[in-house]
């Protein structure tokens, strides 16, 4: 079978907001026909990869959508395949931001984006409660099936370990990317939170749950 095909990638040796330097040495490929999770600590740099992706930050380095640089898309053109939704539209069903150009009406809850193939969505389960978070995690496997890419940052882990491939940040660099289902993935995450965090399998799904602290921790004053 052959590899899907790449809908993103990035080559970046630095993004800087203002001065100050937030993300060093990026290489990321996503795919086509598949969910990427982008996830790690407060403060990690994921929502600027997000938007360096959807090209509303500058960055030293290349970025590219279907294979061609994202500079070169004519506005209008870049926004019928790259959609971008920010933190405060993806769930409320309000208009999503189109990168590229203009505001571009998004269907149920915020996320359909019209045609675009690729769907860079940042932190859409703020503010959903259960009912509406698995609403809108069959609509990501929807579009998925369609052979849309959708890259979204994501808080909660046990949501993220649902994804097909799982992007870390720590530190403003990308520290693992790979199958959310794999134990090399597995062990990543738990190195990118210091170990307070162990994934393990409940009911048939992967899960994040706190580390049980030691009993030299527990006791201490």
């Amino acid at each position: 079978m052959s590899p899907d095909p790449v809908a993103v990638s990035a080559r970046l040796t630095t993004v800087r907001i203002g001065h100050r330097p937030i993300l060093h040495d990026i290489a990321l490929n996503l795919s086509a026909g598949r969910w990427s999770a982008i996830v790690g600590p407060n403060g990690a740099g994921k929502s600027t990869l997000l938007r360096v992706l959807a090209g509303l930050l500058p960055c030293d380095g290349q970025v590219t959508l279907l294979g061609r640089p994202l500079h070169d898309w004519p506005a209008r053109e870049r926004a019928r395949r790259l959609a971008w939704l920010g933190q405060q539209e993806g769930g409320g069903g309000r208009g999503g931001e189109v990168a590229g150009g203009g505001r571009g009406r998004a269907r149920r809850g915020g996320l359909g984006g019209g045609r675009a193939g690729v769907l860079l969505v940042d932190e859409p389960l703020a503010h959903l409660d259960p009912s509406h978070q698995a609403d809108w995690l069959a609509m990501v496997r929807a579009l998925v099936a369609g052979g849309r890419a959708v890259v979204s940052v994501l808080h909660e882990l046990n949501m993220a370990l649902q994804a097909d491939d799982i992007v870390i940040v720590r530190d403003g660099r990308v520290t693992h990317q790979g199958a959310a289902a794999g134990a090399d993935t597995h062990r990543a995450l738990e190195a990118a939170f210091d170990h307070r965090i162990t994934v393990r399998q409940l009911g048939g799904d992967w899960v994040a749950l706190p580390r049980p602290a030691t009993q030299e921790s527990s006791h201490a004053d």
